[in-house]
């Protein structure tokens, strides 16, 4: 696959020499409720192993390296430019949290050589960025997730002022992005209870009522009633109508 010549991004923010920010765990557990990956994942910037044990405790085979030494996985492997991930092309699934002054570089680089789909975690800000290469799913954390530097999430619990989301791409995929919420607030406001009981309560009525109403397009029909007319007496489109009765040919 042929991908667009990107500039690479330059984050604003002072990032810590190499990059060593090491992801909360509990991001990578809310990624894997949501996605399935190969059963072979490359975590390429793999730190102190935070990402990558986590996966290795949901049953995935992990190869992990880093640019530097941290004593975890293979050190001094760098991804952009390491012959080895040429070599292995198309046999992982890639799941990480990036250097963000690399974003671009790294996503085309493991577009090309992933298997079936790419997860990154970046600022959620970040979605203007790829909009040559989309992401099929973003998932929006709710509340803001721990990223600790050097791995000492004590000192940096709730200490991120960034919003974060998984970026996640399936190979091939062009198109529009779906943008999901992670629902991680430790406390859920009544406000919000009753909003979510009233948006639910709102799409099981929708969801009964659209049945009936399928039903009553069906009997009109029968009835010799033109799809405009059907579309008149229900309040509904006539491209609508058409679809419905398609479902049922």
């Amino acid at each position: 696959m042929s991908l667009p010549a990107q500039k690479s991004v330059r984050s604003s923010v002072e990032r810590h020499e190499n990059d060593l920010y090491t992801t909360d765990p509990e991001a990578v557990r809310q990624l894997l409720k949501r996605e399935k990956f190969h059963v072979d994942v490359l975590e390429p910037c793999a730190g102190l192993g935070h990402i990558s044990e986590e996966l290795s405790k949901h049953g995935y085979n992990v190869t992990s390296s880093d640019i530097n030494d941290y004593g975890y996985g293979t050190p001094n492997r760098d991804f952009l430019t390491d012959f080895f991930f040429d070599e292995h092309t198309q046999e992982f699934d890639i799941v990480t949290n990036p250097p963000y002054n690399l974003a671009i570089d790294m996503v085309q680089r493991a577009l090309l050589i992933a298997k079936q789909k790419v997860a990154m975690l970046f600022p959620y800000w970040y979605i203007t960025k790829f909009y040559w290469m989309p992401p099929r799913r973003v998932y929006l954390f709710t509340r803001k997730i721990d990223i600790a530097k050097d791995g000492n999430f004590d000192a940096y619990h709730n200490k991120n002022m960034k919003d974060y989301a998984w970026f996640v791409w399936d190979v091939g995929y062009y198109g529009d992005t779906i943008i999901k919420y992670i629902v991680n607030n430790k406390r859920v406001t009544k406000q919000v209870e009753k909003l979510e009981k009233e948006y639910s309560d709102m799409s099981k009525y929708w969801n009964t009522s659209k049945g009936n109403m399928k039903k009553e397009v069906l009997r009109l029909h029968s009835e010799k009633f033109s799809n405009r007319e059907i579309g008149r007496r229900l309040n509904i489109d006539e491209k609508t109508v058409r679809n419905w009765l398609k479902e049922n040919v």
